[in-house]
């Protein structure tokens, strides 16, 4: 072999000597970090499994601290400040200020709570100290009033925000259990006649005992049936129909069915229907109006039927006498009161204004505690604030209830052409 073939045959086995103990090399330096780094990951986990049994068992040890040593009781909330409710409102508000703020009185307030206190009332425990049934009310009512959050209310008064909701729950409950038959009933007897004689004397028409209409509650789009809830205005709601006496209080109101439902088939499956047609609706004071003897009847628009305890106008086709035009005046002037109604019912408690997120199974309460307050407030002489009264009165324009026939029904329509003399001749 040549000496250059030798020096170069020698070369190269150096080089593959170098490479071969670099490539060993970084292999072992390789595999010496992966050691390293699993060896700290090891560590730092074993580390974050001590300290965090360590602040587990100083956990255990403060609470047991705090409880040997701490014997306040605490209130039924998270630690927030109630300095609002107990100094603002308690000690500083004027009668203008409940008004304005919880829609009634400090007397009317003081009488709801005396109501409420015997279902709504806590009592302290050796833990915690219950929320008084005055907060509750206030609670209750500031959320009717102005549909404002419950993370806003919470705030406001010194409470949890899951404790809002259920505190407005429980008292609208306690309001129907407890007022709703005392609040909203049809009158009897000289309460029935006192009705009937403001009626005439009041808005001039004559043997009238009240006025019905409905009234769309609107609500959230529900998950399940969503469509039945859908109404003929393009929105989802609940009914309301209502019954009401010369003062706007709800003799009797029907709530629970979807908006889709036709106000027909609300008032044909009410109960101010079947006391109607049996009679027992209106006092039994006939008065003899000519040569009829027309009965005590409640008021209701184009859209219901012409019954004989149910006066409505006569239908406008253009080519109403002068003496038809005057009777309808009349009445359209004496059935505001349930348009009023609603409207001071909606203006009072303004989260029947809006859209829902109560749940629709804790929704019937709430309407009805709602109905009941403002029966309450109307009774009480409560001061009304005709700024809120707006638009929000019945909706009227329900279809015709199917198969009664206005001409069809002699008797009624006999009542009304009395009554239409009647209202001429005056």
């Amino acid at each position: 072999m040549a000496p250059n073939e030798m020096l170069s045959a020698i070369v190269l086995l150096l080089n593959i000597y170098f490479m071969k103990r670099r490539v060993r090399e970084n292999s072992r330096r390789n595999a010496l970090a992966k050691r390293r780094a699993w060896r700290h990951r090891q560590f730092e986990r074993a580390l974050t499994e001590e300290l965090t049994s360590i602040v587990g068992i100083l956990s255990m040890m403060e609470s047991s601290r705090c409880m040997m040593i701490d014997n306040v009781l605490k209130p039924w909330s998270l630690p927030k400040s109630d300095f609002w409710w107990k100094t603002i409102v308690i000690d500083t508000f004027e009668q203008e200020d409940w008004l304005s703020h919880f829609r009634m009185s400090r007397q009317t307030f003081n009488f709801l709570c005396g109501q409420l206190r015997p279902i709504i009332q806590k009592m302290d425990t050796k833990f915690r100290v219950a929320i008084r049934v005055e907060h509750r009310v206030a609670i209750t009512l500031w959320r009717l009033a102005t549909n404002v959050e419950y993370r806003t209310i919470a705030q406001m008064f010194g409470v949890g925000t899951s404790t809002v909701c259920c505190i407005v729950h429980q008292v609208c409950r306690a309001i129907v259990v407890t007022l709703a038959n005392d609040m909203i009933r049809i009158p009897r007897g000289d309460a029935a006649a006192d009705v009937v004689r403001e009626f005439e004397v009041k808005w001039g028409f004559p043997q009238c005992f009240g006025a019905i209409d409905g009234s769309h509650i609107p609500v959230l789009s529900p998950k399940e049936f969503r469509a039945d809830y859908y109404n003929r205005k393009g929105f989802y709601s609940m009914v309301l129909q209502g019954l009401v006496d010369h003062r706007y209080r709800f003799m009797n109101i029907n709530f629970g069915y979807p908006g889709s439902v036709h106000d027909a088939r609300v008032f044909t499956n009410s109960r101010v229907f079947r006391l109607g047609n049996e009679g027992e609706l209106c006092p039994p004071l006939l008065r003899e109006i000519g040569e009829t003897q027309v009965p005590v009847a409640i008021l209701g628009d184009s859209a219901y039927p012409l019954l004989p305890w149910l006066m409505k106008p006569f239908h406008d086709n253009g080519q109403l006498t002068r003496e038809k035009r005057h009777f309808n005046y009349r009445l359209s002037r004496a059935r505001m009161v349930v348009e009023n109604g609603f409207g001071r019912l909606k203006g009072r408690w303004r989260i029947l204004l809006k859209r829902q997120d109560t749940h629709v199974k804790y929704l019937g309460d709430l309407v009805v505690a709602c109905c009941v307050l403002h029966n309450l407030c109307e009774s009480a002489g409560e001061n009304f604030d005709l700024d809120l009264l707006g638009a929000n009165g019945g909706d009227g324009q329900a279809p015709n209830v199917p198969g009664m026939n206005d001409e069809q029904n002699r008797d009624a329509t006999r009542i009304r052409n009395a009554l239409l003399q009647h209202l001429t001749d005056a």
